[in-house]
Order: C-alpha cells, then structure tokens, then sequence
C-alpha cells in the first residue's frame, strides 16, 4: 500500500511539474489588430508602405515581411523596421506594377514564440492571388517541424535546469550542508547545469531559425544569431549563457581549494548563489509577457517569484529523494524541514500565479474562452489534486 501511494505521488508530481512546464509557454500570443494594405485590398495605386499592428510588442528579424507578386516571385524589399512604438512593424515598397500580390509576415512575440500569416491585396485591374498560391506560400513560410520540436525540447530542458540547479543547490545549502560532499548530489548538479547551458545556447540558434521560418540549419547560420541576439529574448538568452558559464568557473575553483570554506565564505558563497538565482530567473521573465501587457514591473517580479518558488519545489524533491536514498539516518528530519519549505513555495507559487493569471485573463469570460485561460483552469485542477495528495 505504501509503494502504491508513494507511485501516486510520484506520477501526480510528474503531471504538476508536465502542466506547469506548459503553461508556461501557452500565454497569449500577439494578435495583428490592422494592416495597411488591408486584407484582400483592391488598390488604385500601388502601397509606398506596408505596415502592420500587433495589440502588443513584437520582434522582428530581416524576413518580417515577405512579398510575393502573382507569379510568387519575391520581390525585394528593405529590412523591416518598428514604427512609431515595438507593436508596429514597417517596411518599404518599390513601386509596383498592376496585379496581385501576397503579403506574409512572421514577427516574435512577446512571450518568444514566432507567429505569422498572410493576406493578399491588388493594384490596379487585376485579379487577386489564387487560394492555391496563397496557401503554398503559407505552408513554405513556417519553420521546419523539427525546428519547433528541437525548440520545444530547448525550453523544456532550460526549465528543468533552472528547476533542477537553482532548488538543489538551495536545498543542500539550507537543509542538506553535508550533500557537498556526495558524489551522486555533484554528478546531478553537475548534469542539470550542463544541460542547462546547452539548452540555452541551442535555444538561442532555433529560436532564430523558427522565426525567420527557416530549416533547421539556418540555427547554425550567423546572421541569424545576429538577428535574434538583437532581439529581447536573444539579449536575455545570451545572459542566461553567461551566468550559467560564470556558475561552472565559479563551481571549478571552489572545488580545487585546498582549505576549506568557513563559515564567513559559506555564507558569502550562499549570498552568492541567491543573486544569481534571481537573476537567471529574471533571464525567463523578461522575454516573456511578464515585461509586456498590465503592469510589466508586477509581472516581472511574480515571475521571478513563481520560478523560484517552482525551483525550490521541484528542484528540492529531487534532492530530497537522493537524500532518503543516501542518508538514512536524517530521512526524518529531511522530510519535516523540506515540507516546511515547499508549503511556502507552494503558497508562493499560487499567489505569483494568481497574479499573472489576473494579467492575462483579465476577464472572467476569458478563462474558458481562451486557450491561456482553459489551460490555467486544469492546472489549478492539477495543483488541487497534487495538494490533496501531499494531504
């Protein structure tokens, strides 16, 4: 009965942490709200500009915008820019000839997910672009599938390290000081960080391959490293690489002291891994919807809060579980003190939770009339079931 329930446990922890890894990533995309040229627009004179509007900020690489004429030759345009504000995208037009054409467009949006789609207009007496043409240039604007797979498993595995480091390394300096010295708490400690730095640079590559709808190469390609590192998810990515770097030299000479570390230096060292903790935190929220929409400072600071609070939940079971493994003599007081600690995190994660969810639902309609807010209702069923079971 007791493998049973601990079975239990363990499956419905997998199913918290498999929802919460999703809802990370299943926030509100951009919406373009106006075109000019709209839509099927039939026009007298040719367009100087095209020009779109997102109800939220965008980034956008070289191939923002794309024009195709009748034939479905691309014709050459300027590098898009930002109009008057980040939600406005722009480009230039060189004079046109009568007939039709096919606008597609492919930004970033705010929470570092590529959208796209595309619409026709004409010039002068001809007729528009046919179904068929228009829907041939859709399926050739995307991204590879396995480009979005590869990005998929990048972030996963980028969340699972943040989880995985920052919770273990917290839970060994408060409740575990004895695990520095165990081989099987470095060795994980040591793989989560590893993959962590992999992720994110990998990350980095596929999200400029996925945005400029390119195959799996183009992730290998340095102009477009260059365009996503001029973006804010590239900038904060990069960050993200460099703390983890800075984590590894710092985890090397620590280990090669020869005296050991007193207490003055412990608590130096824990100082240490809390500012960066928190900041490679802050590398998940800013390019994210947490910096953008309603009050972007309070969702930053939810974020962080809630990514931290995860950590330490998930990152913490997995070295309690070493722990009851390995030291049968502090299983005990391991539990009681771990338990002390993740019901904070918990109510820290529904409070940082319920915060973000008021930024993005807005409305009560919303929580069953949107993908965001149908998903947020089954984690909470999730976090419900998971808090009856640890009852």
């Amino acid at each position: 009965m007791a493998r049973r329930s601990r079975r239990v446990g363990a499956v419905v922890a997998l199913a918290a942490l498999g929802v919460m890894l999703w809802a990370s990533s299943a926030a509100a995309h951009a919406n373009l709200e106006e075109s000019s040229p709209a839509p099927g627009a039939a026009l007298e004179v040719p367009p100087r500009d095209i020009v779109l509007r997102f109800d939220e900020a965008v980034d956008i690489g070289t191939g923002a915008i794309t024009l195709y004429d009748g034939s479905r030759s691309s014709v050459k345009l300027p590098k898009p820019q930002h109009g008057e504000s980040d939600k406005v995208v722009q480009v230039a037009v060189p004079p046109l000839p009568d007939g039709g054409y096919v606008v597609v467009w492919r930004v970033t949006s705010a929470d570092g997910h590529p959208i796209g789609a595309a619409f026709t207009f004409t010039v002068g007496a001809a007729a528009g672009p046919d179904a068929g043409a228009l829907a041939g240039l859709l399926r050739g604007g995307g991204a590879d599938r396995s480009v979005g797979i590869a990005a998929g498993v990048a972030r996963a595995a980028g969340f699972a390290s943040i989880a995985l480091l920052v919770g273990g390394a917290l839970f060994v300096a408060w409740l575990w000081p004895a695990g520095r010295e165990r081989r099987s708490v470095r060795r994980v400690l040591m793989a989560a960080w590893a993959a962590g730095l992999v992720a994110t640079v990998a990350g980095i590559g596929l999200q400029g391959a996925n945005a400029v709808g390119g195959p799996l190469a183009d992730a290998f390609t340095p102009s477009v490293w260059a365009d996503v590192l001029a973006t804010r998810f590239g900038r904060w990515w990069a960050l993200r690489a460099v703390l983890y770097v800075l984590v590894g030299i710092a985890a090397v000479v620590t280990a090669r002291r020869a005296r050991p570390i007193g207490p003055g230096g412990r608590r130096a060292l824990a100082a240490a891994g809390v500012a960066v903790s928190v900041l490679v935190a802050l590398t998940v929220a800013m390019p994210g919807h947490a910096a953008s929409g309603l009050h972007p400072a309070v969702g930053v600071a939810a974020d962080i809060v809630h990514i931290l609070a995860m950590s330490v939940w998930v990152g913490g079971l997995a070295l309690l579980a070493l722990r009851l493994r390995d030291d049968a003599e502090g299983r005990l007081v391991a539990v009681v003190r771990f338990s002390s600690a993740a019901l904070l995190a918990v109510v820290a994660l529904a409070a940082s939770g319920g915060v973000q969810a008021w930024r993005q639902v807005a409305t009560p309609d919303a929580l069953t009339a949107t993908t965001y807010g149908r998903l947020l209702l089954v984690k909470l069923g999730v976090v419900a079931v998971l808090l009856l079971v640890a009852a």
